[in-house]
């Protein structure tokens, strides 16, 4: 063995070195090995990893979310790059509401251009008509009978209607009691012609308050008014014309058209009108009775549904007058004006009161005082 030892002097010292050596590169490796093993470096690479990933693949965030995740939030991943254009056919399938947001139109795309790219047609402008829904229903005549329609079959008596005459009328208010005022009515009918005009004016102190005229013609049916004209107090006069060719009402005061049938009246005309129906149809006026008619204001109209109270007597200047007394009452909920007319058939039916109860309670009452020519 010492023999052996001595032949070989460096294989003791190769051998060393050579131990050492592989003992040096163990630690090595052990040392690598455990860095690679560190949770510290390896878990977060592969979570970033995924994270990444998940971002790519899935749909961008609506842009109604209020807030990221927090796993967004704390890897804070780059910035992804926009989302690639949807092709024409599949945007024109998509719902038109989903395309046009509220808070701001869309510039640039006309994304369903044969639904939305062609102009909408404005509708034809509507005449300033309303229809015959829009007005109060004017009732026929509740006895059965169609006055108007009877008269126009026999025709008015003209012998009933003056060519001239001027009736005054004492006219008292109830929100001015110790105050009283006159009303003159002048009417003129052209035999001729058929065609009538006539002027109501109220005075206080001599003050004109109310100036009221309606001018038209007579035909067979009654009274057929052309234009009414109203002028109270210091307002600007407002009319109502009758164009009976065209069948059409309208109002200067009013954008709107009514149809115009035969029978309708304007506010002073009914009056002659009441006369005219009552000389021909004196039966028709008996205690109990009904009738209608139309009547026209400055601004529609409006039914006149008379109901037959019976005989009065009314106490005037001329003496006392045996009259038939007309009603028509205030409708419910006091929306209308309640009329009263007195009607004195010795006197051609003339009306020798009228009373007036607006939707306030107020009452304006004119009773006969003269009769005379008109001026």
């Amino acid at each position: 063995m010492v023999t052996s030892v001595h032949q070989w002097p460096g294989a003791s010292r190769a051998a060393v070195l050579l131990s050492l050596s592989v003992l040096l590169h163990a630690v090595l490796l052990s040392a690598m090995r455990a860095e690679l093993d560190w949770p510290g470096l390896t878990k977060p690479r592969a979570e970033a990893t995924i994270a990444v990933q998940m971002l790519s693949e899935s749909a961008p965030a609506p842009a109604s979310s209020p807030r990221p995740s927090p796993r967004r939030r704390a890897v804070a991943p780059p910035r992804a790059s926009p989302a690639p254009a949807l092709p024409a056919a599949a945007i024109a399938r998509l719902p038109i509401v989903a395309m046009i947001p509220d808070e701001a139109p869309i510039a640039e795309q006309p994304l369903v251009e044969p639904q939305v790219a062609a102009p909408i047609e404005p509708a034809p402008a509507a005449p300033a008509v309303t229809t015959n829904e829009a007005l109060p229903a004017i009732a026929p005549v509740k006895v059965g009978r169609d006055l108007v329609l009877e008269l126009g079959e026999v025709g008015v008596d003209r012998d009933g209607l003056p060519a001239s005459a001027r009736w005054v009328y004492r006219t008292i208010d109830s929100r001015y009691s110790a105050v009283s005022g006159t009303t003159t009515i002048n009417w003129r009918l052209d035999a001729a012609t058929s065609a009538y005009e006539t002027q109501l004016v109220t005075r206080v102190f001599g003050v004109p308050i109310a100036d009221i005229t309606s001018a038209g013609e007579v035909k067979r049916f009654g009274l057929a008014p052309l234009r009414y004209v109203q002028k109270t107090g210091a307002r600007a006069p407002v009319a109502a014309n009758f164009d009976w060719m065209g069948r059409q009402l309208t109002f200067s005061s009013r954008s709107y058209q009514r149809p115009l049938r035969e029978g309708i009246q304007d506010r002073l005309s009914f009056q002659f009108q009441l006369m005219a129906l009552a000389q021909r149809f004196p039966q028709a006026f008996r205690e109990g009775a009904a009738l209608s008619m139309g009547v026209a204001g400055t601004n529609d109209v409006e039914p006149y549904e008379f109901v037959v109270v019976g005989h009065e007597i009314v106490t005037t200047e001329l003496g006392p007058i045996d009259a038939i007394k007309l009603e028509r009452p205030k409708a419910v909920g006091g929306a209308d004006t309640r009329i009263e007319v007195w009607l004195a058939p010795d006197r051609r039916w003339l009306p020798v009161r009228l009373r007036f109860t607006d939707r306030r309670n107020g009452v304006t009452e004119s009773t006969l005082e003269a009769i005379g020519d008109a001026e």
